[in-house]
């Protein structure tokens, strides 16, 4: 009995607020936690915060907990200690609001994220377009793909969250996935009708930016021979729009540093074959190859994407996952 009361309140404790460092709250294969999770692994933080991750529904109490709003349970959360040490810390919701909020605090680092005058107009404005369209349609894509099998996807699911999840909640999702999943899909409007639009409308967003890249630039007076860009929007280093679309793109280009999460260890399931249909055709564009790139260059330089074993590997710091809530 006395575990079964611990167990409930697993799910109904407050998180603990870090005194000193930082603590991101998140959904550990969100694509939007990914960007926060990436800012943040650029910034003076990046040896130093926690990972506090959480299964999709269960992540609602302890979010809410945070942001003391019951309407604004997305994640992911950043927290940060107050400027006053007896005072509350900093919550900052959302990954745009992160990485602007890092780039502010650490311009040194993050600066480039945000580039002065018409510029940084541009790569907001970018930035936001991505998370509204972009990441809403990949997230439908992948879901839909991986549960209209039912159980091939149900069974990839639970090995996911049993891997990178706290182990109570992967076996209380276990228990109550029949249940969660029509919910889940009926609260995010999907089905195959949408996802076949979310599908369209991933391309569309893909061939706007193959043409951005593919806008020549140099030869310019500097000597440099004219080529396709390196960066969107000109940019002459990484800034806020580059960085969202490969973070919300990752699912559907699946970059070799993801293998560590486990998610090739499907490849034989036909969920994980329709999405490789996917994931081929995205690569192939300029975009994609874009998307590649910055995880190998960028978010990952020891990775190769020249067909080499990759070293380079995402690596969840999750400080949860192996707790029981008797533990």
């Amino acid at each position: 009995m006395d575990h079964v009361l611990r167990t409930v309140g697993w799910f109904v404790r407050t998180p603990e607020v870090p005194k000193d460092g930082a603590k991101l709250c998140t959904i550990a294969l969100s694509h939007y936690c990914e960007k926060a999770r990436w800012a943040l692994d650029l910034s003076p933080l990046r040896d130093t915060y926690i990972e506090d991750a959480h299964a999709p529904v269960f992540h609602y109490r302890p979010t809410v907990a945070l942001t003391k709003d019951r309407k604004k349970t997305g994640l992911p959360v950043l927290v940060l200690p107050g400027v006053d040490p007896e005072g509350p810390p900093t919550v900052v919701q959302d990954s745009a609001e992160i990485l602007q909020h890092l780039a502010s605090l650490y311009p040194k680092e993050l600066g480039h994220m945000y580039p002065p005058g018409d510029m940084g107009d541009k790569v907001r404005a970018l930035e936001r377009k991505l998370g509204e369209q972009l990441g809403p349609a990949t997230r439908k894509i992948v879901y839909w793909e991986m549960w209209q099998g039912r159980q091939e996807g149900i069974d990839t699911c639970n090995a996911l969250l049993e891997r990178h999840y706290p182990t109570a909640e992967a076996r209380m999702w276990r228990l109550l996935e029949a249940k969660i999943l029509p919910v889940m899909l009926k609260a995010m409007k999907i089905d195959e009708t949408s996802t076949l639009a979310a599908l369209e409308e991933s391309r569309e967003i893909f061939r706007e930016v193959s043409a951005l890249l593919d806008s020549e630039e140099g030869g310019k007076g500097g000597g440099a021979p004219a080529g396709p860009r390196r960066y969107l929007l000109g940019a002459n280093r990484m800034t806020a729009a580059d960085l969202t679309f490969a973070a919300l793109a990752y699912p559907l280009i699946n970059p070799p540093a993801f293998a560590s999460l486990g998610l090739s260890g499907a490849e034989a399931s036909p969920w994980a074959k329709r999405l490789a249909v996917i994931t081929k055709e995205f690569r192939a564009t300029p975009a994609g190859q874009h998307v590649l790139r910055l995880y190998g260059e960028e978010r990952f330089p020891e990775t190769s994407m020249a067909g080499k074993e990759p070293t380079g590997q995402l690596c969840l710091r999750t400080s949860n996952r192996d707790k029981w809530p008797w533990q």
